[in-house]
C-alpha cells in the first residue's frame, strides 16, 4: 500500500505534462507562486516581522523551529511559510532557476524586469548564503551551455567585477562581507 502512495505522484506528474506546454504552464504556476512567496519574504525582511509566526502561534501549530527569529548582520532572515529562511532561499533559488527557462517568453521587458526583480530581492530577503551560491552556480551553468556561451560568461564576469567595484566604491563592501 505504501508503495503505491510513492508511485503514485510519478504517475500523475507523468500523465499530466503530456505537452511542453503543459510543461511550460506548470514551471510558469510554480514561478508565479515563488513571486508571491518571494513578496511575502520582502514584507518580512522590511517589516522585521515574521508573518507566519504569528499564524502558527494564534493556531497553536508548531512549526519546529521554536519561535526563534534568526538574523544575520543585524537583519531579519525572512522565511514566509517554508519555517526556515535556508527553504525560502532555496526556493527563491529554484524559481529564478525555472524563471531562465521561462522568462524568455515573457515578450514585455519591464515585466520580465519585474519579475526577475521580485525573485531577486526574495533570494536576497532570506539572507542565506547556500541558496546565493546555487543561483551563481544556476547562473554560470545557464550561461555556459547556451548560445554563445563565453560571450555570455565574460558578460556575467563583467557585471560581477563592476558590482565588485562598486560595492568598493560606495564602502558597502564590509556590510556584503558581514552578510558571508
Amino acid at each position: 500500500h505504501l508503495q503505491s502512495k510513492r508511485g503514485s505522484g510519478f504517475y500523475v506528474a507523468s500523465r499530466a505534462l503530456r505537452s511542453s506546454q503543459a510543461f511550460r504552464d506548470a514551471l510558469g504556476a510554480f514561478v508565479a507562486g515563488a513571486m508571491v512567496f518571494c513578496l511575502v519574504l520582502v514584507f518580512e525582511s522590511v517589516r522585521n516581522w515574521l508573518l507566519y509566526r504569528a499564524v502558527d502561534d494564534a493556531l497553536g501549530a508548531a512549526l519546529g523551529t521554536g519561535g526563534i527569529y534568526l538574523r544575520r548582520a543585524g537583519l531579519l532572515r525572512a522565511e514566509g511559510t517554508a519555517g526556515q529562511s535556508i527553504v525560502a532561499g532555496l526556493t527563491a533559488s529554484i524559481a529564478m532557476g525555472l524563471f531562465l527557462y521561462i522568462g524568455g517568453l515573457i515578450r514585455s521587458l519591464p515585466w520580465r524586469a519585474a519579475c526577475f526583480g521580485i525573485l531577486t530581492l526574495g533570494l536576497i530577503a532570506a539572507l542565506a548564503r547556500a541558496p546565493w551560491i546555487g543561483t551563481v552556480f544556476m547562473f554560470l551553468v545557464f550561461f555556459a551551455l547556451g548560445p554563445s556561451p563565453m560571450s555570455n560568461l565574460l558578460k556575467m564576469g563583467g557585471v560581477f567585477v563592476g558590482a565588485a567595484i562598486l560595492l568598493v566604491l560606495t564602502g558597502a563592501d564590509d556590510r556584503v562581507i558581514d552578510f558571508l
